[in-house]
């Protein structure tokens, strides 16, 4: 499910948004809370989809010991799970009504 009504601000919900930097054009998952960026899965976001309960996305890491990859951030606990492959990411019951769209979409 999108939240169309949150696109045009990179918000998701209460407690995430996502964000474009100008100075690089590469889009993070922020907390709403945080004053400051705060880059919640430590890359930046390539595909990206949510549902009121969970937001799945593809992630290239900042740093090259850490892997790439699908990782679901649970929107209310905060909690995130991963590196997933995308064939665990479609078999879970979880997840099967969000849409996952190219996170640029957001920003045109």
């Amino acid at each position: 499910m999108i939240l169309p009504q949150c696109r045009d601000s990179g918000k998701i919900c209460e407690n995430f948004k996502i964000s474009k930097f100008s100075e690089n054009g590469l889009i993070y998952l922020e907390r709403t809370s945080k004053p400051f960026s705060d880059n919640y899965l430590e890359g930046s976001i390539n595909l990206i989809g949510w549902n009121g309960d969970y937001i799945v996305a593809n992630v290239t890491k900042n740093y090259r010991g850490d892997k790439d990859g699908w990782y679901v951030v649970k929107i209310h606990s905060g909690e995130i799970k991963g590196p997933m492959s995308k064939t665990d990411i479609d078999s879970s019951l979880n997840y099967p009504d969000i849409k996952i769209r190219n996170a640029q979409d957001y920003f045109k």
